[in-house]
């Protein structure tokens, strides 16, 4: 992994910045093994049999798609009202759009305390409902739905899209380029079809 530019680093503190790296054979071995604890501990601490797991956990890779949308428009593009806002708005984001092939990727601290804070959320929803069995492959669910997300990130920066993706590839360096009010999804288009924030026509055609 080459160094970072200068201008773009996040923290002073060599140490601290060293946690804010990562690369695509350490994220996919760190979230896949937290993808497969959280199956575990489905099938080990739950009755729900394997074909609840399997709908729960493909529903769950749904829903991921849905929060990727939300979150990047409105918590990665917060408004930038205050110092600490500006600076909140960097360190999740921003530093992304200085040098879109830099910071891809989630460090595994930083993911390790997002994917337990997911959890006890859907925990905790799941309680109310009556059903916090469903908590743990749901989360293996969503968090296999953000790896999937973030492979396809670093393929747009990365690498030629194949034929059949090149409109994905596109929109996500539209959002980049072009129109950062738009295009918000990574992994598909859907929600920003629904919520109207597709970048016209022409703006393909052009890319």
């Amino acid at each position: 992994m080459s160094k970072r530019k200068s201008e773009n680093r996040l923290f002073q503190n060599p140490l601290l910045e060293k946690l804010t790296e990562s690369n695509i054979y350490l994220h996919v071995l760190f979230y896949g093994a937290v993808v497969g604890f959280y199956t575990a501990a489905s099938i080990s601490f739950t009755e729900l049999i394997w074909w609840q797991n399997a709908l729960i956990f493909f529903g769950a890779i749904a829903f991921w798609t849905f929060a990727e949308y939300m979150l990047h428009r409105y918590v990665f593009h917060i408004a930038e009202k205050s110092k600490f806002t500006k600076r909140l708005q960097y360190v999740l984001h921003g530093v992304h759009h200085d040098d879109p092939k830099d910071k891809i990727f989630m460090p595994p601290v930083a993911g390790l305390l997002i994917s337990s804070l997911f959890f006890a959320i859907f925990w905790s929803v799941f309680s109310l409902l009556g059903i916090a069995s469903f908590s743990w492959i749901f989360t293996s669910g969503f968090i296999m739905g953000y790896l999937l997300y973030s492979l396809i990130h670093f393929g747009t920066h990365k690498i030629k899209p194949p034929k059949y993706l090149r409109d994905l590839w596109t929109h996500h360096l539209l959002h980049h380029y072009q129109c950062q009010d738009k295009a918000f999804g990574v992994s598909n288009r859907f929600w920003d079809r629904i919520f109207g924030t597709m970048p016209s026509r022409k703006n393909y055609t052009k890319a």
